[in-house]
């Protein structure tokens, strides 16, 4: 059984940091927090950190030992953009998504799927769009997890799934390079952070049993968090009223 429920709403979370509201956990046998941060570029950060408390209002709050994750626009995007300039088709500019290398070609040139090899062009930035998405979206050779969609002036990546359980790699978002950021210019959408914690964490021996997720990005922006609660203790009501039996 799941609970999922907002945690932070979207708002401006900076430095200083934003915590959430506390969640009682002490019927259910983990939580999964997630959060999803506007970044302002591809050197933003984000950190996440779970707290503890005796109620709701988060009472005697303390920090959990070992359940702080920081998470990166250069490795942890789930949407990014990459924009050609006129000229990609004519610069072999790379562009290199978890890991694998795709090489946009002048126009007139064959590509190669097998290679990563797509044509660019020099009159239409929406034929490089096409062709790149073409071949990140291959079967075989394109790249797992993601998913690329075509725009008349941009490619928007989509981190579609989870690869790391699905695909056995070690990627957890975007991780996006341009050998040529002028030809090839990446922007940050959207990157996530998540962090799961099992009620054997929190200290019940004395009432710890509400959790909250703290968020510091690096700088103030557009932030949202959620918070899914897993294998919960006690049983729903029936929906409908017992059957009555006539004799």
């Amino acid at each position: 059984m799941k609970n999922d429920k907002f945690a932070i709403y979207p708002q401006t979370v900076s430095s200083a940091g934003t915590t959430s509201i506390y969640f009682g956990l002490a019927k259910a046998k983990k939580a999964k927090f997630m959060w999803d941060v506007v970044p302002t570029g591809l050197t933003m950060t984000s950190t996440g950190l779970v707290y503890q408390a005796t109620d709701e209002a988060g009472t005697n709050a303390a920090s959990i030992t070992a359940t702080s994750t920081v998470v990166y626009a250069t490795s942890n995007l789930t949407e990014a953009t990459l924009t050609p300039s006129i000229s990609a088709g004519e610069t072999n500019a790379t562009i290199t998504i978890n890991g694998l290398v795709f090489t946009v070609l002048s126009a007139g040139s064959t590509a190669v799927t097998a290679s990563r090899y797509v044509v660019g062009s020099t009159a239409n930035a929406s034929t490089t769009i096409t062709n790149l998405a073409a071949g990140i979206n291959d079967a075989v050779y394109g790249t797992p997890g993601v998913r690329a969609l075509a725009g008349s002036a941009a490619l928007t990546l989509y981190f579609d799934e989870d690869p790391k359980a699905q695909f056995a790699t070690t990627f957890e978002g975007l991780a996006l390079t341009s050998s040529n950021t002028t030809d090839m210019t990446i922007a940050a959408r959207h990157m996530q952070g998540a962090i799961e914690i099992a009620d054997s964490k929190l200290t019940l021996s004395s009432n710890f049993t509400h959790v909250a997720l703290n968020v510091i990005n690096v700088s103030a922006n557009t932030t949202t968090a959620f918070i899914s609660r897993e294998g919960l203790r006690y049983k729903e009501p029936e929906s409908v009223c017992p059957m009555t039996h006539l004799v």
